[in-house]
């Protein structure tokens, strides 16, 4: 099992944290020629952080002459590094980078704000080309921080060691500084000097709590982390393994949507589908996450009928009113980011047709089956085709040939009508929309509590 163990100097200025040092000690030795590790250098519209100090890998005979070529996966751009001659011993490699203001969504930056720092791996650190498991180790060096301050990593604070793969430094977040946090068995929650926030951490910790029991969660750790903007901002954030960063501007801007934010990020770490080309299988991902996120709160008692009522029509009119409800599945996905319309369309296309898929399922089994039947069977699905998947699944309950006419009318834009039947005491009813930006009328739907 290859070894890495990475360490993180934070250097602290004028309230916050200016540069990060990092050293990385690995049992791997350098081959001339064969690729050793990858940057991500642009993260969608997050490009890596610029180096104070630029990489420097050694081995016993000294330093080790890297070469660099660029490799571009959809979104992403990758830098890779080569060594130009034959290694001898174990790689080491240190750089430093300078740390920006923290930006937007998504969280894939690691960013400064008042008290310390915070972000995503994938705009600081680098992944080595290894198969198998790795041996991973991520220790905090707090000697050039203020007294009182703390590391955090998704998997814990401190000097923490766990085995991973090669994205397991770049997919998880980071913290430091003058850390706050709530700690309940093995969830965590992490913020900067704001004690609104503790409002919000019980809610955030009940609802680990029970969505890790209805999935048969392995007890693994799960942190949240809140970044503080000083720009108007919806709350909303990013998720990355075992893990979610959300950013906020005024928590009293937020009230109960919160609880279903939280609920759709934690539903990530259990519910998915393998979606290559980006877009192809959104719809269930995204989904089944809104899907649940409202349905297990709900079922819970964490939110009530009125929370509810106005979560679902809040979705139905960001849905039913967008401009962009007919574009299909892979162009939704070709202009993630790029268009902001379309970029909502997989989510309430996914959430409102698996409503009504979930009502088919009770329909064909008088009662005795629902959704939760198909996302089971669903679980640790991680390859193959995502939406063949579902159809044979789903196609258990309903016909083949039903969940295929279903699939491909979705996959080409058509308009999934919702049902209430997963929320009781909940009716939906057809109204009339306006499409946002046109003017045009359009038809929609909205919930009330029967």
């Amino acid at each position: 099992m290859t070894s890495v163990h990475i360490t993180l100097c934070p250097r602290w200025t004028d309230n916050t944290v200016s540069s990060v040092a990092v050293r990385i000690d690995t049992d791997l030795t350098a081959k001339s020629g064969e690729p050793l590790f990858r940057i991500q250098s642009q993260s969608y519209d997050k490009p890596f952080l610029e180096r104070e100090e630029d990489f420097r890998a050694s081995d016993f005979d000294g330093t080790i002459p890297l070469e660099t070529a660029e490799q571009q996966e959809g979104a992403i751009t990758y830098r890779i590094f080569l060594p130009t001659r034959e290694g001898q011993g174990p790689v080491r490699i240190a750089y430093r980078v300078k740390v920006v203001p923290a930006g937007r969504n998504p969280v894939l930056d690691f960013g400064a704000e008042e008290g310390g720092a915070d972000g995503s791996g994938m705009t600081f650190l680098p992944a080595f080309f290894t198969e198998g498991e790795i041996d991973c180790r991520l220790t905090w060096d707090l000697s050039e921080m203020p007294a009182g301050s703390v590391g955090a990593w998704s998997f814990g604070e401190g000097d923490v060691r766990r085995r991973g793969d090669d994205k397991t430094f770049s997919d998880t977040f980071y913290a430091c500084g003058l850390l706050d946090s709530v700690r309940v068995g093995n969830f965590r929650y992490w913020w900067f000097s704001n004690d609104a926030l503790l409002s919000t951490a019980a809610d955030a910790g009940r609802i680990f709590r029970e969505e890790a029991r209805f999935f048969g969660d392995a007890g693994e750790p799960y942190a949240i982390f809140a970044r503080h903007v000083p720009f108007p901002v919806k709350a909303g954030g990013t998720a990355q393994t075992r893990s979610y960063l959300f950013l906020y501007r005024d928590l009293t801007e937020i009230g109960s949507y919160l609880k279903f934010l939280f609920a759709h990020e934690m539903v990530h770490n259990w519910v998915s589908l393998p979606d290559e080309p980006y877009g192809t299988c959104t719809w269930y991902v995204e989904g089944m996450a809104e899907y649940y996120s409202t349905v297990l709160p709900y079922r819970m008692g964490i939110v009530t009928p009125e929370e509810l009522v106005a979560e679902l029509n809040s979705r139905a009119a960001d849905y039913y009113e967008n401009p962009k409800i007919g574009a299909p599945n892979l162009t939704c996905g070709e202009n993630f980011l790029a268009d902001l319309e379309m970029s909502k369309v997989p989510y309430g296309r996914g959430f409102f047709y698996l409503t009504s898929a979930d009502a088919a399922i009770r329909r064909a089994t008088s009662g005795e089956r629902c959704l939760d039947d198909v996302m089971r069977a669903l679980l640790g699905k991680t390859v193959g085709d995502g939406n063949e998947a579902w159809i044979a699944e789903y196609g258990l309950y309903v016909g083949a040939d039903t969940a295929r006419r279903e699939y491909e009318f979705l996959r080409d834009g058509g308009i999934c009508e919702p049902s209430a039947d997963c929320f009781p005491g909940i009716g939906v009813r057809r109204r009339e929309g306006v499409v946002r930006g046109k003017g045009e009328l359009c038809p929609a739907w909205e919930f009330f509590a029967e």
